[in-house]
């Protein structure tokens, strides 16, 4: 299964497409077909695509107003990049990080104090 991973910061949008294995063993691990990042976000949002194994990728200035606008983009290209549907993600997971009232600055916690506060 393809997954398309996401990492929203206040300007910008990290992803990568990812195909996971059925079962992951020594010989079949999941692995990572694509990265890329969306970066400051406004007028002159700069995407950058990037495929596994390559040091070259694509680089494009664009107009992006918000997150909603570059995760629009991000499929767009996904699709685009590959005709054949080899990047089309199947499913999409986000990174979320929120500690509320609960947690202030960067600290660290033991795991079941975190469960708890989940």
């Amino acid at each position: 299964m393809k997954v398309l991973v996401l990492n929203c910061g206040s300007s910008t949008v990290k992803f990568q497409v990812i195909e996971t294995a059925e079962t992951s063993t020594p010989t079949h691990q999941d692995h990572k077909l694509v990265s890329g990042l969306v970066d400051h976000l406004g007028d002159q949002a700069t995407f950058k695509l990037t495929r596994a194994g390559s040091t070259a990728g694509t680089e494009e200035n664009l107009p992006l107003a918000n997150h909603e606008e570059a995760v629009r983009v991000i499929i767009e290209r996904l699709g685009s990049s590959a005709p054949d549907g080899a990047l089309q993600p199947e499913a999409v997971g986000h990174r979320v990080v929120h500690g509320g009232s609960v947690h202030g600055p960067t600290h660290k916690q033991r795991q079941q104090e975190a469960r708890r506060a989940i």
